[in-house]
């Protein structure tokens, strides 16, 4: 009999914290289609432990959904088991836990901060190996680039044995296939324009971040920090200098040079 009980209690546990990890996440799904930016902002605040463990331990994008349902699943399990077997140190463990959100929030801003830096400066080097790859196919092509725009051009750097590394053109998701496989717009990270000649003096765009890279529409493990928002990327121009925008100079980058409307 008292194993019964055991194993009913332990399902109802279980049960509720399912339920109540479940609800949370529908809350923010619900707050954020309404737009409702009180509470989008109080759940940005619960969720800070979570985005602090991702932006440390450089969780893939895909991970964050089930990161926020386990973590809350715990959270409910352990103040249910708490509430009902140790009553006296209820206020002991709510403590503790408002002290773990004050120092994440307390540490959020600089942990994410720091890893944008590291993202700027990989973005960065990407392009000046593809700016170097540029150089080397227009000597052997009469100072030309390729001249393919996108992903086309991009492919004729690669198939050329110029620059073969899937991780400088592409999405990480997609940078672990075979080199075999031929690059495709959708997968590239990186804008690229055809038309250009290597030029020490020519300081016209030719490669570029993709906009929507880093533009932090979406919903991101940055979005509680004083960055978020900040839209900025790297620009490659023809004499394989990079130079940098942020904020509304990117933007108007970007849409002056939106190849989709050329």
């Amino acid at each position: 009999m008292s194993e019964n009980r055991r194993l009913d209690k332990t399902l109802k546990y279980n049960a509720v914290a399912f339920v109540f990890s479940i609800s949370i996440i529908l809350l923010f799904v619900v707050c954020m289609f309404l737009r409702l930016e009180f509470l989008a902002t109080l759940l940005y605040f619960l969720f800070s432990p979570i985005f602090i463990l991702l932006s440390v331990l450089n969780v893939p994008d895909i991970s964050p959904p089930l990161l926020i349902f386990l973590y809350w699943f715990f959270i409910a399990l352990i103040f249910m088991i708490v509430k009902d077997k140790y009553r006296k140190h209820l206020i002991a463990v709510i403590f503790v836990i408002g002290l773990i959100y004050v120092i994440s929030f307390c540490f959020m801003d600089k942990i994410v901060m720091q890893k944008e830096h590291i993202h700027l400066i990989s973005h960065a080097g990407r392009l000046n190996q593809i700016g170097v790859a540029l150089k080397q196919y227009s000597m052997d092509n009469g100072g030309y680039f390729p001249d393919k725009n996108g992903a086309e051009g991009f492919e004729m750097l690669r198939k050329n044995n110029y620059l073969t590394d899937y991780k400088i053109y592409t999405y990480p998701s997609v940078s672990g296939k075979s080199a075999t496989n031929e690059l495709k717009g959708a997968n590239i990270s990186v804008h690229y324009r055809s038309g250009e000649k290597y030029s020490e003096k020519n300081t016209r765009p030719v490669a570029w971040n993709k906009y929507e890279n880093r533009n932090n529409k979406r919903i991101s493990r940055s979005s509680f920090s004083s960055s978020s928002g900040k839209n900025y990327g790297n620009v490659l121009l023809a004499n394989g200098s990079v130079i940098h925008y942020e904020g509304e100079a990117w933007k108007k980058f970007c849409e002056e040079n939106d190849l989709s409307k050329k």
